[in-house]
């Protein structure tokens, strides 16, 4: 019986499907993906730019190398840094910033992924912790986390919210919270957040979102799987995956490749090409990790269509054809 590959790290589908439509930017948050440079083996109280950091001993700027406190951490969507909060005081340690150019009565949606480490510290919380979103007067949590067992790296959760304007300018504050602090013990709980965008509220006509499957002619193995939870449309985690059951079983990289057009082009002895070059996005992946791709909720990504092909190697750097997706993106 056939087995789904486990979720590894999703990859932003707005920065691999932008190329094909025009960026239509209105609000934004400032440095969302929490780029800055820092000392990542510590505790560093460094805020990213465009941040204010506010709280107890000030957030931290961490990536997945980070260890300090026997914490572990895989690398987020946003890849290299995010911003580390303790969830201590309740609340503890917090970023901010105004976010200007709003109109009052629109909705927006906020996005985020957010993760929790376990640590050697004794007071970590075993009922776990999570990020509370205030924009403007309103408040809204996110889902709780509970820590995984140490040394175990913390995976991440995307998560969106939505708000209504209710001024020009708001400010976003991102809290670190904790279960059961305060507490007498001081138990505290070890967050991340990283790529966190902000964006009018789509409010386009529906549109389904669909995966043709296209083996070609002559055609190629019919392989490269639909996602388990349904086309691509905004708001969701797109995974496509290659089955490798008798596919290439010992495959050593899967290609994704994206383009803009579909095709029809044999090339023996790799098989059928049926994505038209040039590709505007390359993704490899190691078997059995697969590809996972977070849908932003942009308007402007509704109806993009796209054809995703992978290129299988083995060991000897012989390169087979998937059947193509032919897709669109929904809403």
């Amino acid at each position: 019986m056939n087995t789904r590959p486990p979720l590894v790290r999703p990859l932003a589908l707005a920065a691999c499907l932008l190329a094909l439509v025009p960026l239509a930017a209105a609000q934004s948050v400032v440095n969302g993906a929490m780029n800055g440079t820092a000392d990542f083996t510590t505790y560093n109280g460094v805020v990213p730019a465009g941040w204010t950091g506010v709280g107890f001993g000030g957030t931290d700027l961490w990536n997945s190398t980070t260890t300090a406190a026997g914490t572990a951490w895989s690398t987020s969507l946003g890849g290299g840094t995010f911003v580390h909060g303790v969830g201590l005081l309740n609340p503890a340690e917090w970023v901010e910033q105004d976010i200007s150019g709003l109109t009052p009565g629109a909705t927006y949606t906020i996005t985020f992924e957010q993760a929790l480490s376990a640590t050697l510290l004794g007071s970590m919380d075993p009922a776990g912790g999570w990020w509370r979103i205030q924009f403007g007067a309103a408040v809204q949590d996110s889902p709780v986390m509970l820590p995984p067992a140490i040394g175990v790296p913390a995976t991440w959760q995307f998560h969106s919210m939505t708000f209504t304007a209710t001024a020009p300018t708001q400010t976003l504050r991102l809290t670190a919270m904790s279960v059961t602090a305060p507490n007498p013990t001081n138990w505290r709980s070890e967050l991340g957040i990283d790529t966190v965008s902000l964006v009018p509220q789509c409010t386009v006509p529906p549109i389904a979102g669909f995966e043709f499957v296209r083996a070609g002619t002559p055609p190629n193995p019919l392989v490269l799987m639909p996602s388990t939870t349904g086309p691509p449309a905004l708001g969701v985690v797109w995974d496509p995956w290659v089955d490798h059951t008798t596919f290439v079983p010992n495959a050593i990289a899967d290609i994704y490749l994206f383009t803009a057009l579909p095709a029809n082009v044999p090339a023996p002895p790799a098989g059928t090409l049926l994505c038209q070059p040039p590709a505007f996005l390359n993704q490899i992946r190691t078997p059995p990790d697969s590809l996972h791709l977070y849908v932003p909720p942009l308007c402007i990504l509704v109806d993009v269509r796209f054809c995703l092909q992978v290129v299988t190697v083995d060991p000897t750097i012989t390169g087979y054809y998937t059947n193509a997706l032919d897709v669109v993106i929904g809403n």
